[in-house]
């Protein structure tokens, strides 16, 4: 499986078992992911992405179940085709006046549950001013959702921020 695979694994897990603790148990919740758009033909600068959102399971089961139950899932929900189309949309909503704009992209994001975004960042050391960036701390804004978590590779490390909304998380630090 791929890193990927395992985050979003990591992330129905900490959600599901989350809830269990908390006398909330769910089945499932909703989540938004970027999912890379680019192809060969694209410059290798800007972004080529889209919001894929689909429906992740929080069942309590082991480690090896659920990387097999979300390895089919996620594949489908980077095929789908209405992928195509969100980018087509976020294009034509970036011609619009920007208070229209957000607008739109929070109706967008209504019925999310969680952000989950994955980013490569360099494999190897980077310097600033001659001195060696130790760590990258990626951070998400929320976007509508309750939760954005955030990974980020870096230097042979993968690094986490979690950005909770304090009235959907009641207790970060046990999440």
């Amino acid at each position: 499986v791929t890193l990927n695979i395992v985050f979003v694994a990591a992330v129905a897990d900490a959600f599901g078992t989350y809830h269990r603790r908390n006398g909330h148990a769910l089945s499932e919740f909703r989540v938004n992911m970027p999912v890379n758009q680019r192809t060969p033909a694209d410059a290798v600068t800007g972004n080529h992405w889209v919001p894929a959102r689909f429906v992740l399971p929080t069942d309590d089961v082991d480690a090896t179940a659920r990387l097999a139950q979300l390895h089919g899932l996620i594949e489908d929900a980077r095929q789908d085709p209405a992928l195509e189309l969100s980018e087509v949309l976020y294009k034509a909503m970036a011609l619009l006046p920007a208070a229209l704009t957000e607008r739109l992209a929070a109706a967008l994001m209504k019925g999310v549950d969680v952000a989950a975004t994955n980013v490569p960042g360099p494999p190897v050391g980077v310097y600033l001013c001659g001195a060696k960036v130790l760590a990258l701390v990626p951070f998400a804004p929320k976007a509508g959702a309750a939760i954005n978590i955030g990974l980020l590779t870096y230097d042979g490390s993968v690094l986490l921020g979690i950005n909770s909304d304090p009235a959907a998380v009641r207790d970060p630090d046990e999440f």
